[in-house]
């Protein structure tokens, strides 16, 4: 290698023409240069498209999960809207007026409780992963981070609620009531003894109490339903915008 710079110097030194090696040679190495950063940056632009193309894949899952969770949660709401019309409807004094039909299916389904279940295994897995860093939009990436919290603070409400109601409200009305199976054929003196009972436990202060205390729960458990409701609807329409905005 030595002598082969040797040669070329001697060359330059006979033909006297080092200024015209010397532009030869800085062409050369500016060529070299253009071509690395030419290659640097076809490999970033290939990069960045499979990384849009990932960030497509993943709000596209993500979309179809928040989407299936919506229908869910639609169920979920509107049972526990009917349960607190029962409570509503349980507390007005002019229920014991009621046919006594009315009162054994509200007690009845008063002692229901109803969980809210999402599928959260792509969301989980997109949190987890560090997924969630490739969603170039700020305002959607900071929204989906944020979930959790909306639905953490739902499914405590309501599993207050549920809790109460289990351990609190069904067993005491149970007891106080001789609870029998709604619609089930009672005989005349049952049907009597109940239509009577019923009413006189209803208006109870205790009663009253019971129903208020459970109202009190259901009130927060709507409130924070209704905050996860429009999140969820919010970061389905942002998801959406971002998924027409991508592909324009």
């Amino acid at each position: 290698m030595i002598p082969f710079f040797r040669k070329i110097r001697k060359k330059m030194a006979d033909d006297n023409k080092p200024l015209k090696y010397l532009r030869y040679a800085i062409g050369e190495i500016v060529l070299v240069v253009i071509g690395i950063l030419i290659a640097l940056q076809i490999n970033n632009w290939n990069q960045n498209r499979l990384l849009k193309i990932e960030e497509i894949k993943t709000l596209n899952s993500l979309h179809k999960e928040f989407l299936d969770n919506l229908v869910k949660f639609d169920i979920n709401y509107k049972e526990q809207l009917n349960r607190d019309r029962i409570v509503k409807r349980l507390l007005d004094p002019k229920i014991t007026q009621a046919p006594f039909e009315t009162l054994d299916s509200l007690i009845y389904f008063l002692g229901w409780n109803f969980k809210f279940n999402p599928s959260t295994g792509i969301y989980n897995s997109v949190i987890n992963s560090g997924k969630i860093e490739i969603i170039s939009n700020d305002s959607l990436k900071n929204a989906i981070s944020n979930f959790n919290n909306y639905l953490i603070d739902y499914e405590e409400e309501e599993i207050g609620a549920n809790y109460y109601g289990t351990n609190f409200l069904t067993p005491y009305m149970r007891t106080q009531l001789h609870y029998r199976y709604p619609f089930k054929n009672r005989t005349e003196e049952q049907y009597n003894y109940d239509n009577v009972n019923y009413r006189e436990v209803i208006k109870s202060d205790r009663a009253r109490n019971e129903f208020l205390f459970y109202w009190s729960y259901m009130i927060i458990t709507l409130k924070k339903g209704e905050d996860l409701q429009n999140e969820i609807i919010s970061i389905i329409n942002m998801i959406e915008v971002e998924l027409n905005t991508q592909s324009d």
